[in-house]
């Protein structure tokens, strides 16, 4: 980890051996599940910490660089701290804040992201960095069922990649088809913005 520092998680991925290893990664499993351009790409992770919300941004460019075909099928979802830490450990707020204030910088057209990785290729684009982003909240009503590592968000990852893949949620249409009306009602109205919440 970098130690709940973005900048160190951020830095980490710009050391020449740490890409190659990232990009290797990405090329592999992409080829092993037989990738093509409908192939959903989720990327999963915490704002908390450095890592994740130093890598939130690089890493989506670099997935849309590599594979071009999957833009429109890229989102991501990401946990985020509860509201009691804000009193206890603050850095995890401002991580969380410095993250999504980035994607959301990104999200808007105007705002270009151009770069020269580090093997000396160059990406540019202005493109958002995912076409959602969904939030996770630690918080829940009955502050009894708090999400507290890493583990518990990629189980939540997990049944929201179930729901689509086996489709329990027709005819009821619950989850999923909230979040595809988000997607249909952002893309034809430009009025809301790709990224959303839930506890």
């Amino acid at each position: 980890g970098a130690g709940g520092m973005p900048s160190f998680g951020r830095l980490s991925f710009w050391k020449n051996s740490n890409y190659r290893n990232i990009r290797s990664t990405i090329k592999r499993n992409f080829e092993r599940i037989n990738g093509d351009s409908e192939t959903n790409i989720l990327v999963v992770g915490t704002l908390t910490g450095g890592t994740g919300s130093g890598l939130c941004v690089d890493i989506a460019y670099l997935i849309q660089d590599m594979l071009p075909n999957n833009v429109k099928n890229l989102d991501a979802l990401f946990l985020i701290p509860d509201r009691g830490s804000l009193k206890t450990d603050i850095s995890l707020h401002e991580n969380s804040f410095s993250a999504i204030s980035a994607l959301t910088y990104y999200s808007q057209t105007k705002n270009k992201y151009n770069v020269v990785w580090p093997d000396k290729t160059q990406f540019n684009t202005s493109a958002p960095p995912y076409q959602q982003c969904h939030y996770l909240s630690q918080d829940f009503s009955n502050y009894k069922a708090s999400i507290e590592d890493l583990g518990e968000l990629v189980k939540v990852a997990g049944m929201q990649v179930l729901l689509n893949i086996i489709h329990t949620n027709t005819p009821g249409a619950y989850f999923q088809a909230s979040l595809d009306a988000r997607k249909i009602d952002q893309a034809g109205a430009e009025r809301l913005g790709n990224q959303i919440t839930s506890g």
